[in-house]
C-alpha cells in the first residue's frame, strides 16, 4: 500500500511542473492555463468529502483506494 502511494506521488512530482509548459505550448493563454490549474484544485476540494462518505459509508478503505 505504501509503495503506491511513493510511486503515484512520484510519478505526479515528475508530471506535474510540465503541465504549464504543456499548456503553452498548447497555444492556451495565462488566463486559461490559470482557469485549468484553479478547476484542478476545486475538483479536489470537492471530491474529497464525497469520497469519504463513500469510503465511511459502503467501501473499505483498501477497495476505496484500489478504485
Amino acid at each position: 500500500m505504501h509503495l503506491m502511494y511513493l510511486l503515484f506521488f512520484a510519478g505526479a512530482g515528475c508530471y506535474y511542473p510540465y503541465i504549464a509548459v504543456y499548456f503553452a505550448n498548447r497555444n492556451l493563454n495565462y488566463l486559461q492555463i490559470g482557469v485549468a490549474f484553479a478547476f484542478n484544485s476545486l475538483v479536489t476540494v470537492l471530491s474529497q468529502p464525497v469520497w469519504g462518505y463513500v469510503t465511511d459509508k459502503y467501501l473499505s478503505k483498501k477497495k476505496t483506494l484500489l478504485i
